[in-house]
């Protein structure tokens, strides 16, 4: 075999090449047409069910930042009640 830069007569006619390749691209896209058309009904109802976890995850994921900013709120609170370092603020003068 030699390679096509060398002028040598390449191995398959390009009628050949073409054929087969129209006809594997012919066969690919049917395929994968008929394989989506035939999926289609599943993923509609799979759909629908990810749209219900979705509004559970939100809701969890609205009351966990509640919880988290709380919590965060008020260990911050009790530190600044009992740092040492920090002046307590009065309202005297």
């Amino acid at each position: 075999m030699r390679a096509w830069s060398s002028g040598a007569r390449p191995i398959f006619r390009f009628s050949a090449f073409a054929l087969t390749d129209l006809l594997g691209c012919f066969l690919a896209s049917t395929g994968f047409a008929l394989l989506g058309y035939l999926t289609s009904q599943g993923v509609e109802h799979l759909l629908g069910q990810v749209r219900r976890l979705e509004v559970g995850l939100l809701i969890a994921l609205v009351v966990a930042a509640v919880v988290i900013a709380f919590m965060t709120w008020e260990v911050k609170r009790a530190s600044d009640k009992t740092d040492p370092r920090r002046p307590a603020l009065t309202g005297g003068g």
